[in-house]
């Protein structure tokens, strides 16, 4: 089967607190706007209860990856598309409620209130253009006093909105002609002039606004100092930056910074850098929002999501922002991990769900589970890493066809990567009975995934043989379960006996279309002899080509 993530993702991985809740996977669940999703993550209850995440079959959502209450979306998550955008923020009764952001579909960015899932109370939008609005919304449209600064900073307005559109007093100025326009607009057209008008900074006494080769300023000017202060739009044309909100003796306090096609950061800043609450975007790669001292975030209330990866994670962050503590993280193949996270790797205790809701508990270093105290399926009941007879033991590999044998995998060899083949070898976090107890998952050069099991090496072909006509025997006669309910099934191939001067035998017996399996299976029994004549019997279960073509796994 096609490996559909290269398993170096996998030491991305972090996760909150660790704890011993049940987990599992629920089919068959409705969203808050009535989509169907699929649940992995904990459980309590038979609801999605604690981390979790709800996995769409639909044309645009892919998946919320976050906190759950009785199965609605509650607490801190994120909800990402196929398209790039998302939701993310504080959830309520499965909808966005309180502060938080949305990335939509043409790149715009908007971070403020939300009530039941629509834009609601003040906001700031970051448009793809790198205009800028900042205002009150009311059901998703803008509704009160808004500040919108247009992409080319030719003119700043100060309006009233209602239902989306300029409707009522305001002011616009114009950079160009240095006038300012004080008014009534409806439906956003504008009608005549009035100074009876609110209070606008355009109007401040102290008002300046220049254009020059080097910068555009508009704003309220310290006519002593000649630094911007209060409210004020500044944009350096060298640099290609932009900074809109409350300016100090010069210096932007609190407001957004804009890098022309780069990023954007909303926040608060001082001599150290960013500090507080703040969100930064970099365009195209990734949203970070959290807690930042002296620039970097720091606290256990962070979130990061890589609009490339579409992955998600949440939790504790340090020194230079990098990933430690507790917290949770979700990737593109729908895996979930909890636990330890150590200078950006997971280390330490924790749990990983996969796709399939199954979930592996236990020690980790660098990603590798390092010790498994547990290893439960799908419906949270414990699965023997001891098996007891062969079907057992192919039954818990087929059963992770699905997800790329993924939870069976143990220490991997980055370190002795082998850069000629690109194959990385995982140890097996079990064992086939009989076996010499050093199986292992093996993804080669073209994400072929197989589990390989070895049972014998010598130097005596007669040995060798004896064992390979044992085995291909045994898989012939053997019968496989896969779920409770099901009918046992045989698997389609003949025994066959090796030939000495061949330096590869292989016996191959494929699986029915029925099993509802990834890819087109087989158990595999091999005999490969290498340079110095020395045999190696394997069992290996994986796509039926590519498990006979491979050869030797060492």
């Amino acid at each position: 089967m096609k490996k559909s993530t290269l398993a170096l993702l996998f030491l991305l991985v972090v996760s909150t607190a660790f704890s011993q809740a049940v987990t599992g996977k629920i089919t068959g669940l409705k969203d808050a706007w009535g989509e169907t999703i699929t649940y992995i993550g904990e459980i309590k209850n038979k609801q999605p209860n604690g981390i979790g995440i709800a996995i769409y079959n639909n044309d645009y959502a892919l998946r919320y990856a976050g906190n759950f209450l009785n199965g609605f979306y509650s607490g801190k998550g994120a909800l990402v598309f196929k398209d790039g955008s998302f939701i993310s923020g504080e959830w309520k009764n499965g909808k966005l409620n309180g502060r938080g952001a949305n990335l939509d579909k043409d790149k715009d960015l908007y971070i403020g209130s939300f009530a039941d899932g629509k834009k609601e109370g003040k906001g700031l939008f970051v448009y793809n253009d790198n205009a800028i609005l900042q205002g009150e919304m009311k059901a998703d449209q803008y509704s009160g006093r808004c500040i919108f600064i247009p992409a080319g900073a030719g003119t700043l307005s100060d309006n009233i909105y209602v239902a989306g559109k300029k409707d009522g007093l305001g002011y616009q100025y114009e950079l160009e002609t240095k006038k300012l326009f004080e008014g009534k607009w409806k439906a956003g057209d504008w009608q005549n002039a009035t100074t009876d008008n609110y209070y606008s900074f355009l109007k401040d006494n102290d008002f300046y606004a220049e254009k020059t080769d080097d910068q555009i300023m508009i704003g309220t000017l310290n006519k002593t100092t000649n630094l911007l202060i209060d409210t004020a739009f500044y944009y350096d044309l060298k640099k290609k930056k932009r900074y809109f909100g409350f300016f100090k003796e010069g210096l932007l306090e609190t407001g957004i910074i804009v890098r022309d096609d780069s990023s954007a950061f909303i926040g608060s800043v001082d001599d150290d850098g960013a500090f507080g609450l703040g969100s930064f975007y970099k365009v195209g790669k990734y949203y970070d929002e959290g807690n930042y001292v002296k620039d970097y975030m720091n606290g256990s209330n962070c979130l990061s999501i890589d609009l490339k990866d579409k992955s998600v994670y949440y939790g504790q962050t340090s020194g230079q922002g990098e990933f430690t503590g507790k917290a949770w993280f979700s990737n593109k193949s729908n895996e979930l991990y909890s636990g330890d996270y150590k200078n950006g790797k997971f280390t330490g205790n924790g749990y990983k769900i996969n796709a399939e809701g199954y979930c592996i508990k236990g020690a980790w270093n660098n990603g590798d589970p390092i010790t498994v105290t547990a290893v439960t399926d799908d419906k949270g009941l414990p699965v023997s890493l001891t098996p007891k007879t062969l079907a057992e033991a192919i039954t818990l590999v087929v059963k992770q066809s699905k997800t790329d044998l993924d939870i069976l995998m143990g220490k991997s060899n980055y370190d002795d990567l082998d850069l000629d083949s690109y194959a990385l070898k995982y140890e097996s976090i079990f064992n086939f009975p009989g076996g010499l107890n050093k199986d292992y998952v093996l993804d080669d050069e073209d994400f072929n995934v197989n589990y390989v099991a070895t049972y014998l090496e010598t130097s005596d072909f007669a040995k060798a043989k004896a064992k390979y006509i044992e085995l291909c025997k045994q898989l012939a006669a053997i019968k496989i379960t896969l779920n409770k309910t099901d009918t046992p099934f045989g698997l389609t191939g003949t025994p066959n006996e090796p030939d000495e001067d061949e330096s590869n035998n292989a016996c191959s017996f494929l699986f029915p279309d029925n099993a509802n399996i990834a890819g087109s299976y087989a158990a595999s029994v091999l005999m490969v002899k290498d340079d110095d004549d020395q045999y190696k019997v394997q069992i290996v279960i994986g796509d039926d080509d590519a498990a006979i073509l491979t050869g030797d796994y060492d």
